[in-house]
């Protein structure tokens, strides 16, 4: 199990989040882990562009990835730029 933590924006008044996860992928060879997590702003409004400024991005929402096999010091890798994720303890868990 891997969990990735995403900074959300301001929640919900009932106080949960606007973003919603809609989709994972994990990739995993013997020396990385690719994964990818796909979210929607279920609170945006819906405009005709894509760029969208977002404000107070700051509030950790936790995602768990299931891996094959343990992570055993291989690198975690983003699913899009390819670039290395950096890894630590979670603290203050959602």
């Amino acid at each position: 199990m891997l969990t990735a933590r995403l900074m959300f924006g301001e929640p919900k008044p009932d106080g949960s989040p606007c973003e919603q996860v809609t989709d994972t992928e994990v990739h995993e060879t013997k020396s990385h882990v690719r994964i990818g997590i796909q979210t929607v702003n279920t609170c945006a409004p819906l405009i005709a562009w894509r760029a969208t400024i977002r404000r107070d991005i700051g509030y950790p929402f936790d995602v768990r990835l299931s891996l094959r096999n343990p992570l055993a010091g291989r690198a975690v890798l983003d699913w899009e730029s390819g670039q290395r994720l950096e890894i630590g303890p979670l603290t203050g868990r959602s």
